[in-house]
């Protein structure tokens, strides 16, 4: 066998080789891009239903903010009412006495 003949089936199978690495490789490529996009999807849905947990805590203290704010101000009207005005001789309606008449 000539020196020339040898390296070109030297060549030729070495590019054999390579190319079924190459396959290997692409095949294992394949397999953890699959995996990857999967982890994405998963990521992507628990992202979507964090932010509807977090929209549903926004709208749960805004109903707070709005019920301590009537609180206060409720607090606050009583506060500012003067009970010194009232004598305890002064007849006041009372919803039941005036039902049961």
């Amino acid at each position: 066998v000539s020196p020339t003949t040898c390296m070109a089936t030297l060549n030729t199978m070495r590019a054999v080789l390579k190319d079924a690495r190459m396959r290997e490789q692409a095949g294992a490529i394949r397999a953890t891009l699959r995996q990857l996009h999967r982890d994405v999807e998963l990521v992507v849905e628990r992202v979507d239903k964090l932010s509807t947990h977090f929209n549903q805590a926004r709208a749960d203290l805004d109903g707070i903010s709005i019920a301590a704010e009537r609180a206060g101000k409720r607090a606050a009207r009583l506060d500012n009412f003067d009970f010194e005005e009232l004598s305890p001789n002064d007849p006041t309606p009372i919803l039941g006495a005036q039902a049961a008449e």
